[in-house]
């Protein structure tokens, strides 16, 4: 059986200048949930995320799920009716 493909997590790069093409960031269009319940958790858990003293947000991906609080218009509600 084939092992799958391992990826390391991506780190910013604090020596290139800002808005170099190298820098690497995760896109998020939509984070699609099916509640408003479901998206407020989420969000209460990136922010808690953010105040964990040992996330080394160095990393785009931890960057991300730290910050995402900042950005409720990132997390669609589609409610199954």
């Amino acid at each position: 059986m084939k092992r799958a493909k391992r990826f390391r997590m991506h780190k910013y790069d604090w020596d290139l200048p800002d808005g170099s093409p190298k820098h690497r960031f995760i896109e998020i269009e939509k984070i699609v949930v099916k509640s408003e319940w479901d998206k407020e958790q989420l969000l209460l858990a990136s922010e808690y995320i953010h105040g964990l003293r040992n996330i080394d947000t160095g990393y785009t991906g931890a960057n991300l799920l730290a910050h995402l609080y900042c950005r409720p218009d990132l997390i669609e509600v589609k409610e199954n009716k």
